[in-house]
């Protein structure tokens, strides 16, 4: 999720996100891409998957095995480093280390895949190694305990974490191919929303609710489902297996009418249409600019973008208005 503070001054049912061809230069949209095996993040624009530079180098933090790339509420970048068991903290213009957020091992924080941030001021990270979900203070880092409790409701290899619009925490139990529901208050159980293997579900990772439907990567089927967003019934398949030649894919981004997937084993970038799955082509050749293992992708908006379409999808709508409160208060 995109999340920045502004002020409420119009909230359009919809808007464009400006390309870094219509605004030029390095004040275009960029696309982030998290090599794990290189230990370091590429950034590439987004309109013709031009290598601007290294985001973040392998060797000059500590961060280790990138995983999933967040936008903070602060504006910041944050990453989950599933071998160096910390969440990290990078300047958004420059990728300047700002240290980390969550200290490694903290709360007993053992492989951290994916996190997200609440509106009422704490994160969620997944501890992929001992199977739960850990609490931090999203200003402090400070511990706040367990969310999600090892193995609940049968959570095995968690990966990705979404809020949902009825605001209950959605997880990604990769090892069993399921998506499990839990309490947003609580964390509690609540049920299995999307049931074993449904629709071929083969390795969930990461997950998207968007345009009335929950969205799956499923990465050892090379492919991305389509579920109702209320049942979490298979609906259709959205992008076919190996589609473009798409392998072994972990996060997603939608923008403007498309869907960026990275393929870790090709080790590039390519584009689909965002409601059709038809493929459109490859942003980034495979190893361009270095891109090594990619997992985690984010786009970051064009400056002068619309400002108000938070998680970058080409509309505003609940997702948006969810992050909306989750700033919610003066502008310091």
């Amino acid at each position: 999720m995109i999340r920045t503070a502004f002020t409420l001054m119009t909230f359009p049912a919809a808007c464009a996100i400006a390309t870094s061809a219509a605004l030029g230069g390095e004040t275009g949209a960029t696309i982030l891409a998290a090599g794990g095996e290189g230990d370091h993040i590429v950034r590439y624009r987004l309109d013709d998957g031009e290598v601007i530079d290294h985001f973040v180098a392998g060797g000059v933090s500590s961060l280790a095995f990138p995983f999933a790339l967040e936008l903070g509420p602060d504006g910041s970048v944050y990453v989950s480093g599933w071998q160096s068991d910390a969440i990290h903290r990078f300047d958004v213009e420059s990728g300047e280390p700002q240290g980390t957020l969550v200290a490694p091992g903290s709360g007993g924080l053992d492989g951290p895949t994916g996190l997200v941030f609440h509106p009422d001021g704490f994160v969620l990270v997944s501890s992929n190694a001992t199977n739960r979900v850990l609490k931090y203070d999203a200003s402090t880092g400070v511990s706040l305990g367990t969310f999600v409790e090892p193995g609940s409701g049968g959570l095995s290899g968690p990966q990705d974490l979404t809020w949902g619009p009825d605001g209950h925490l959605y997880v990604s139990s990769y090892n069993n191919d399921q998506v499990l529901r839990y309490d947003g208050v609580s964390g509690v159980f609540i049920d299995v929303f999307v049931t074993e293997a449904s629709g071929g579900l083969d390795g969930p990772s990461h997950t998207v609710f968007r345009n009335e439907a929950f969205i799956v990567v499923s990465a050892r089927s090379d492919a991305v489902l389509k579920y109702d967003a209320s049942t979490g019934a298979f609906i259709e398949v959205l992008v076919a297996v190996a589609s473009g030649g798409l392998d072994y894919p972990h996060y997603m981004q939608f923008n403007d009418g498309v869907l960026y997937l990275a393929g870790k084993h090709n080790n590039n970038i390519l584009m689909y249409d965002a409601d059709t799955g038809s493929w459109l082509g490859q942003l980034v050749a495979p190893g361009g600019g270095g891109l090594n293992g990619p997992r985690g992708l984010l786009i970051v908006p064009a400056t002068g973008a619309c400002r108000e379409d938070l998680d970058a999808s080409g509309d505003v709508g609940i997702a948006d208005f969810l992050q909306l409160l989750a700033n919610w208060g003066p502008c310091l």
